[in-house]
């Protein structure tokens, strides 16, 4: 089975964001849960792996998001309400 990122809040953004194990990213809006962003990052071998090295990552740093699996790592930026 393969693993899923924790999700992520922005209060800033007011949104919650989720990372599937397929690559695809949403961000939803805190307090109606309607989609409000989606984005993908192209995984070259979404396969599970033994280990927590393999597990996917999702964090954010100021209104930026980081995502990782395994050795590769993607920055995206999220816009909301534009």
């Amino acid at each position: 089975m393969a693993e899923i990122a924790s999700p992520v809040v922005s209060e800033r953004q007011g949104a919650v964001y989720f990372f599937g194990p397929a690559g695809d990213l949403s961000g939803l809006d805190l307090r109606t849960g309607e989609r409000v962003w989606r984005g993908h990052v192209d995984i070259s071998n979404p396969e599970p792996g033994p280990g927590y090295w393999n597990a996917p990552q999702l964090l954010l740093y100021e209104d930026a998001l980081v995502a990782r699996v395994g050795s590769e790592v993607v920055s995206l930026l999220p816009r909301i309400g534009d």
